[in-house]
């Protein structure tokens, strides 16, 4: 059995003074004789125990009430942190997740809280039954075992209660927690594509494409610089040949005209 609780000091003083008032009621029964007198002091002891049972019972499921209200408080905060807004996708779910425990952990609590009440009420009445004198040994024993089943609902209504506020404060911690940098590939320098010029031997004929003036005019001002010649390996090396007027360019006419001969 787990007990949460004790009966406080006005129970603990009810309860001497029933002892008190048994044991007196006993001493006048001494002398009815031992088997009368031995039943007499069960039952009055019977009727004690069945008392204090019912008050222990009382007891908790008022603990147990109290928990399962903490717990409910709990998974509405949970609740409102998870409808804030998160600073993440992930934060909401854990969020979403963490509030959803809390609830569920909130509702273990009231159906704790009801096991420790429903437990009580059978004390009180094994107690009426106790006192009124029907069989006050059996209802004693029913009013300990309903305080010892409303102990362990007390019981369980805490551990519930402690999981609802831990779900809470999970909450409260994904959805304010800051979302984790993004990296980021860093993107490699563009590289001029080489340019190699091969020279002709003298008096060797090299086949070559034909060279197409538009396709060298990159910056289309008819005209070809020594850079746009140079993407064609016999413009670029027979660029100062061609160059009749030596003015570090091609024109259309010095082009054409060292097309046409080549």
């Amino acid at each position: 059995m787990i007990r949460s609780r004790h009966p406080d000091t006005a129970l603990h003083t009810a309860y001497d003074a029933r002892r008190v008032l048994a044991a007196t009621l006993l001493t006048a029964l001494a002398m009815t004789g031992a088997p009368a007198f031995a039943q007499a002091q069960s039952e009055v002891v019977a009727r004690q125990d069945a008392g204090a049972e019912a008050e222990i019972a009382v007891g908790e499921a008022r603990a147990a009430r109290q928990q399962a209200a903490t717990a409910q408080e709990a998974a509405e905060a949970a609740a409102r942190a998870r409808d804030g807004g998160a600073l993440s996708a992930h934060g909401a779910a854990s969020a979403q997740a963490q509030a959803h425990v809390a609830t569920q952990s909130s509702i273990n609590a009231e159906q704790a809280a009801n096991e420790a009440a429903n437990a009580a009420h059978r004390a009180l009445g094994a107690q009426t039954v106790a006192e009124s004198g029907t069989n006050p040994v059996a209802a004693a024993h029913e009013a300990r075992e309903a305080a010892n089943e409303a102990a362990n609902a007390t019981a369980a209504a805490i551990l519930a209660t402690s999981q609802a506020q831990a779900a809470a404060e999970a909450t409260a911690e994904a959805a304010t927690a800051t979302p984790a940098p993004v990296a980021v590939a860093a993107v490699p320098e563009p590289v001029a594509p080489q340019l190699t010029v091969r020279s002709i031997p003298s008096g060797q004929a090299v086949a070559f494409p034909a060279a197409d003036f538009g396709v060298l005019d990159g910056d289309r001002d008819r005209y070809l610089s020594a850079s746009e010649a140079s993407a064609h390996v016999a413009v670029a090396e027979q660029f100062e040949r061609i160059d009749a007027d030596a003015d570090g360019r091609l024109s259309t006419t010095e082009f054409e005209a060292w097309a046409n001969v080549r």
